[in-house]
């Protein structure tokens, strides 16, 4: 009962907070308010799907200190970001659209994914630390190309890489929000 109670204030306090954000200084509000609960519910939807694949990827390698990014799918986005430019240029479609961006490195990161995991996983002896130090191994193969392709290729190029490769909520592509939060309930 003590833990309830302490989530219950926690979520009081972040529903404060919540509406000091929205309310704060506002200014005009008919733009004002929709921009922000934009931003609320994409840092809603981030902190939640982080969280969620987290307490998933601690429960089942049973260890509380690792996180998913040792699977190095954070690496691979990078690379596929770097390799997009690096190969088609900053001005080509597949970087301007940030739609078609976003459906092009899910789907390519999927399919890794599940090629991956099939070959791992299609063995007799399916430890999940050997898929992890292949993650390890492939998250350095991927850091490694990106650095060599980032070296290569354009400064001004480099800076679009650059603006990819860190997340902003407030130059954040509102267009996939609804598309997101569908997929993250299921």
């Amino acid at each position: 009962m003590h833990k309830k109670r302490i989530l219950c204030l926690i979520a009081a306090i972040a529903a404060v907070l919540i509406v000091i954000f929205i309310t704060f200084q506002m200014g005009y509000w008919p733009y004002t308010v929709p921009s922000r609960l934009k931003k609320v519910l994409a840092m809603t939807l981030t902190g939640g799907a982080i969280a969620f694949s987290s307490v998933v990827f601690q429960t089942l390698t049973n260890n509380r200190i690792l996180t998913p990014s040792i699977l190095g799918l954070d690496a691979l986005y990078l690379f596929l970001q770097t390799a997009i430019i690096y190969v088609f240029g900053s001005t080509h479609l597949m970087i301007v659209n940030k739609n078609i961006n976003f459906f092009l490195c899910v789907g390519l990161m999927i399919l890794f994914s599940v090629l991956l995991y099939t070959v791992m996983f299609k063995r007799k002896n399916k430890h999940i630390f050997l898929l992890l130090l292949v993650g390890i191994v492939f998250g350095t193969l991927f850091k490694s190309l990106s650095s060599f392709m980032e070296m290569l290729i354009d400064p001004n190029e480099y800076q679009v890489v650059q603006d990819k490769s860190f997340a902003s909520f407030n130059h954040m592509n509102t267009d996939i929000l609804l598309i997101a939060s569908v997929l993250f309930a299921a």
